[in-house]
C-alpha cells in the first residue's frame, strides 16, 4: 500500500510518523465498538418507541371499533325486545 507520511515523500509500507496503521486500529478498536455500541441502542431505543405508537394507534383504533360495535348490538337488542314484545 502506498502511503504518503507528510515529507513528500512515497514509500510501500503501513506505517506513518513510526505508528504502524494496524496498531493504530488495534488501539482504536474498543472506540469503535463502543460508538457502534451507541448507535446500536439509540437505533433500538428509536423502534421500541416507534413500535409502542404503532401499538397505542392500533388499540385506541380497535377500542373505538369495539365500543361502535357494543353500541350497535344495544340498539339492535332493543329492536328485538320491540319485535318480540308485539308492539309492531
Amino acid at each position: 500500500m502506498e502511503d504518503s507520511c507528510g515529507n513528500g515523500s512515497m514509500e510501500v509500507s503501513s506505517h506513518c510518523n513510526g505508528v504502524k496503521i494496524e496498531d493504530e486500529i488495534v488501539a482504536n478498536f474498543d472506540s469503535y465498538f463502543e460508538d457502534v455500541d451507541d448507535c446500536l441502542t439509540i437505533s433500538r431505543m428509536v423502534n421500541d418507541s416507534v413500535i409502542k405508537g404503532m401499538v397505542n394507534a392500533v388499540t385506541e383504533e380497535a377500542a373505538e371499533k369495539i365500543a361502535l360495535k357494543e353500541q350497535e348490538v344495544a340498539s339492535l337488542k332493543k329492536r328485538l325486545e320491540f319485535y318480540e314484545s308485539g308492539c309492531v
